[in-house]
């Protein structure tokens, strides 16, 4: 009887400390539940699209010529406007950069006129943001612009005249001007090209696009990120 006894006990022990570690686990799977529902992952949120024909302002960071400038070499552009969508929500904020790739010449194409005449083609790859985020465009030059001091200046003597416009960065509520585009270089044709465009010398054999140098880039189609609202 003294062995049956000893025998029911240890029973009753291995049955106790089965039930504790089932209670022990269910706390701990409703501790993980409330968790969960408290802190629920925020959900990524597409951004409303910029709309194809929008704009934009950028400067060049390095120069481009037809003398050091060879097929496939890289180059960047700083953004120097915000761009917005169709909703207000700045897409591309300014400190982005426009980076681009000089292109292989197109043979036949030029019109007969400027044969013989310094031509730089440029594409358009990507825009960077400030966070890293990379967004593939497409792109069109418009035109080649002068911006430096004296644009400045002339914009504060005569803000009407001679086409200057001011762009001014939007972005934190700073109110400091940016770069200043005057009217385009003189001596260069600007011309399509797939996913850019090309800069062409009406006047010589070379093409020279000096560091900052403003440049007016058309979106041809709609551009968009992703963020958390």
């Amino acid at each position: 009887m003294r062995r049956a006894a000893i025998l029911t006990l240890f029973a009753l022990l291995i049955a106790e400390s089965g039930i504790g570690q089932t209670d022990a686990g269910s706390t701990s799977n409703n501790q993980q539940q409330e968790t969960t529902t408290q802190n629920p992952t925020a959900p990524s949120t597409a951004i409303a699209p910029i709309s194809p024909g929008a704009e934009v302002h950028a400067t060049l960071d390095t120069p481009l010529s037809t003398r050091t400038s060879r097929p496939g070499d890289r180059f960047t552009a700083s953004i120097t406007d915000p761009v917005s969508a169709s909703d207000g929500t700045v897409v591309i904020p300014y400190g982005s950069r426009m980076e681009g790739e000089v292109a292989e010449a197109e043979e036949g194409k030029t019109a007969a006129a400027f044969r013989g005449k310094g031509k730089l083609n440029l594409r358009f790859r990507d825009i960077v943001l400030p966070n890293g985020q990379t967004l593939p465009v497409n792109a069109t030059l418009i035109s080649v612009n002068d911006t430096g001091r004296n644009l400045k200046k002339a914009i504060a003597e005569e803000p009407e005249s001679k086409g200057i416009t001011r762009n001014t960065d939007r972005n934190a509520g700073m109110s400091a001007a940016g770069p200043v585009f005057g009217g385009p270089l003189k001596g260069l044709a600007i011309g399509t090209l797939a996913g850019g465009g090309f800069v062409l010398s009406t006047k010589g054999k070379e093409v020279n696009l000096p560091a900052q140098t403003g440049m007016v880039i058309r979106l041809d189609q709609a551009v968009s990120s992703n963020a958390s609202r």
